[in-house]
């Protein structure tokens, strides 16, 4: 099934599922936790040749912006775990709902000395 409005990028629903960790991955790099553009290596258990073609390649690296890429517009697993592998881990869980809220801690009124809290979202 194909998502799209009218005039708009088309992409596969199954790409959509992957776009939470594609926004980790340019949240993460836009904190400089983590370099969009670095070579990452692709390791063997991170390979799914299911569906993308990333996992069939011979390539041993990629960049996380290019696997970003092929994870949304190719639905790529193998670009999916390469995110997951190295982008996820750079965000806590409140920092990551709150980038998918693109909320702010001083938008919700939490004082600067306590936004360094830890908290949970499950």
């Amino acid at each position: 099934m194909e998502m799209a409005s009218p005039g708009a990028t088309t992409f596969l629903a199954s790409s959509l599922l992957k776009l939470p960790y594609v926004m980790d991955a340019y949240r993460a790099g836009q904190l400089e936790r983590i370099d969009l553009s670095r070579q990452y290596d692709i390791a063997p258990e991170m390979r799914d040749d299911n569906f993308g073609d990333l996992g069939k390649s011979p390539s041993a690296t990629i960049s996380l912006r290019d696997a970003a890429q092929l994870a949304l517009k190719k639905s790529d697993n193998t670009a999916l775990n390469v995110l997951k592998r190295y982008a996820e881990p750079q965000l806590d869980d409140s920092e990551r709902a709150m980038s998918v809220l693109d909320v702010h801690p001083a938008d919700i009124g939490v004082r600067e000395d306590l936004q360094a809290t830890q908290v949970s979202f499950k």
